[in-house]
C-alpha cells in the first residue's frame, strides 16, 4: 500500500497541473452541477422537469396507489383505473412563449380597473373525456387574448389519442400540457356520472404535488370561449373566490331545487351527512352555483377541492345506494354547491363572488341579457366578458366565433355550438 502512495506523489509532483484538472473532471464539477441542480429546482418557479409532450404515450398504474384524500372505499374503488402516479410524477415545466401558437384575430376586451399584472404562474385545470369539440377554439382564444398562464388537461388514454391524432402538434405549439391519466374501463358497474368527480381527484393531487402556481381557473372544456383575459379579473383581496349561480337572483331558491326531485335527494343527503344546517334552511337561503367554472388562488381551489372530498368520504354505503338510484347528472353539481356554501361562504375571511365584480365570468343560464350579441364584444350588465360559458345556447354568438377565429383543422363538430 506504502509503494502505491509513492507513486501517487511521484505522478503529482511530475504533473501537478494535470492531477488538479482530473480532480477537477471526475470529482468537483459533478458535485457543484448537483447542488445547482438541487438549489435551482428548489426555487417554485422554475422547472420541475423536461415535458417531452409525449401525447400518444399510454398511461399504466402499476401500483394502484390512491392519493390519501381518498378514503371512502365506493370512490376508491371507482377511481382505481385512474394513474395518479402518472398526475403526481408529471415533470411540469413553465412555458411563457408560444411564437408558433396560431391566434385569432379580433379586439381583446377587458374592464376598467383591470390590474396589471402577469398571469405567467396562473393555470387553467380542466378533464376531457371522448368528444373534442370546442377544445381548440377554447385553447386559441384564450392564447389570443395575450394570456400566458399555463394550461393542463387531464384526459383518458383514448381521448388523448384522438387529440394527437387530430391537432398535431397544435397543443405543444400553445403551450398545452396533456396529461393522460388512464383508461376509462368500458363497464365499472357503477352510475356513470360519477366520472365527473375526475376533476376534483386529478386537479387536487396535481396541485398537491405541483405548488408553484398562484390564480387557478377550474374550467369546462367545450363551451367555453374567452372575449379577454379571465386572469386579470379583479380580486378584492388574497381570499377571493369566483363562481357563477344560474339565474338572476343569484342563484337563490332557483328551479333546480324545486323541478328535480332528485337534486332534491342529494341536498337532503348532504344535510343528514353535515347536520350543520337543515334541508328547508339550505335550500331557502343558500345559492345554487354551476360547478364548470370557478376561479381561484391557489390556497383557495386547494381547500374547496378537499372540502368536496370531506362530503364524499362520509358518504354511507346506504347513501351510495341511494345515489346510484338516483343516476343524476348534476350529483356533482350540488357537492360543490355545498361545500361552497358551507365551507366557503360562511367564512368570513373569504370573499365569494359571483360572477366577479365586472362580470368577468359569464354563464348564460337563467341571465337577462341583450339578444344578438356577437363574438368578441358580449357585454353583460355593461361589462365585457372575458370568459363566456354554455356558448352553445346561444347559437347566434357562438356562429358568430368562426367569423373571428376560423378553424385551422378539419374536423367535425369543430365548435359546440
Amino acid at each position: 500500500m506504502h509503494k502505491y502512495f509513492q507513486l501517487i506523489w511521484t505522478a503529482i509532483k511530475a504533473k501537478p497541473r494535470q492531477f488538479i484538472l482530473a480532480i477537477l473532471v471526475v470529482f468537483i464539477f459533478p458535485l457543484f452541477i448537483k447542488l445547482y441542480t438541487y438549489f435551482d429546482h428548489e426555487n417554485k418557479y422554475d422547472k420541475v422537469g423536461l415535458n417531452t409532450f409525449d401525447f400518444t404515450s399510454k398511461s399504466f398504474n402499476k401500483t394502484k396507489k390512491l392519493p390519501d384524500f381518498i378514503r371512502n372505499d365506493k370512490f376508491r374503488k371507482v377511481f382505481k383505473w385512474i394513474n395518479f402516479q402518472q398526475i403526481e410524477n408529471y415533470k411540469f415545466e413553465f412555458q411563457h412563449n408560444f411564437p408558433k401558437c396560431p391566434l385569432c384575430k379580433y379586439q381583446i376586451q377587458s374592464n376598467p380597473n383591470a390590474p396589471k399584472r402577469d398571469d405567467s404562474y396562473d393555470i387553467s385545470l380542466s378533464f376531457l373525456m371522448g368528444n373534442i369539440s370546442g377544445v381548440v377554439p377554447y385553447i386559441q382564444t384564450l392564447r389570443s387574448t395575450g394570456s400566458k398562464a399555463q394550461i393542463v388537461i387531464f384526459v383518458d388514454d383514448e381521448t388523448g389519442e384522438t387529440i394527437y391524432l387530430k391537432t398535431g402538434s397544435f397543443m405543444k405549439d400553445c403551450g398545452v400540457h396533456i396529461i393522460n391519466i388512464g383508461n376509462i374501463p368500458k363497464n365499472n358497474n357503477c352510475r356513470y356520472f360519477v366520472l365527473n368527480y375526475v376533476k376534483y381527484a386529478a386537479s387536487l393531487l396535481f396541485l398537491q404535488t405541483h405548488p408553484f402556481f398562484d390564480r387557478v381557473l377550474v374550467t369546462d372544456l367545450s363551451d367555453v370561449i374567452f372575449q379577454g383575459n379571465p386572469f386579470l379579473a379583479v380580486f378584492p383581496n388574497n381570499e377571493t373566490f369566483i363562481s357563477s349561480p344560474e339565474y338572476e337572483n343569484n342563484g337563490i331558491q332557483t328551479s333546480h331545487w324545486y323541478e328535480e326531485e332528485t337534486e332534491i335527494e342529494i341536498l337532503k343527503m348532504l344535510t343528514e351527512i353535515r347536520k350543520d344546517v337543515s334541508f328547508h334552511s339550505f335550500r331557502r337561503k343558500e345559492s345554487y352555483y354551476n360547478s364548470g367554472v370557478f376561479l381561484t388562488t391557489y390556497h383557495l381551489a386547494v381547500s374547496h377541492f378537499f372540502n368536496v372530498f370531506d362530503l364524499l368520504n362520509d358518504i354511507t354505503h346506504s347513501q351510495w345506494d341511494r345515489l346510484e338510484e338516483l343516476n343524476e347528472k348534476l350529483e356533482e353539481t350540488n357537492v360543490n354547491i355545498y361545500a361552497i356554501n358551507t365551507y366557503l361562504k360562511k367564512n368570513n375571511s373569504i370573499t365569494v363572488l359571483n360572477d366577479g365584480l365586472n362580470n368577468e365570468l359569464f354563464l348564460l343560464t337563467g341571465r337577462q341579457y341583450e339578444k344578438g350579441q356577437q363574438f368578441p364584444n358580449f357585454k353583460y350588465k355593461g361589462n365585457y366578458v372575458l370568459l363566456f360559458h354554455l356558448v352553445h345556447l346561444d347559437k347566434e354568438y357562438c356562429n358568430s366565433i368562426s367569423q373571428k377565429c376560423s378553424p385551422i383543422f378539419d374536423f367535425t363538430p369543430y365548435y359546440h355550438c
